[in-house]
């Protein structure tokens, strides 16, 4: 069972991972993209697709690395890397600085000369459409690995 506490961990690594992920969007918008949408955009679902390869590595060498430190003293940097990987996942985070955005960006549609701006001008259409890519490259990951599963047996 979960305990709140656990619970609480996972939602604040979510949202400090998505905070990155945000911090990274921006860096690729202002510094290598040099503000263009398109180029911002492409660099924008590359960053996804790393994502999403990172995690099932991530997935991998988590569940390799707990078995193998099953029942055993574990020392505090294993402590940390179980922690660490233990935490809220990539596209967890993911997920949620999309749905940020997508509110973020209905909000904007509805009322224009909304006061309160949580992302620089330009910035937004770099991103809108990262939430479309992501659920179906994750759908399309999930499927394809379930596939392969499958041929296996």
């Amino acid at each position: 069972m979960i305990t709140l506490k656990k619970k609480a961990i996972f939602v604040f690594s979510a949202i400090l991972f998505a905070y990155a992920l945000y911090e990274v969007t921006l860096t690729i918008y202002f510094t290598f993209a040099n503000q263009d949408v398109f180029v911002a955009t492409i660099w924008n679902f590359g960053l996804i697709v790393f994502f999403i390869i990172i995690e099932k590595i991530e997935y991998f060498f988590y569940h390799k690395y707990k078995r193998n430190h099953e029942g055993k003293d574990v020392r505090l940097i294993d402590r940390i890397f179980l922690g660490i990987w233990g935490g809220a996942s990539f596209k967890s985070a993911m997920y949620l600085f999309y749905i940020v955005v997508i509110i973020y960006s209905a909000l904007l549609a509805a009322n224009p000369e909304m006061s309160i701006r949580l992302f620089p001008e330009g910035y937004l259409p770099t991103v809108r459409y990262g939430i479309l890519f992501l659920v179906a490259l994750d759908k399309f990951t999930e499927q394809l690995f379930k596939d392969i599963k499958m041929q296996g047996k």
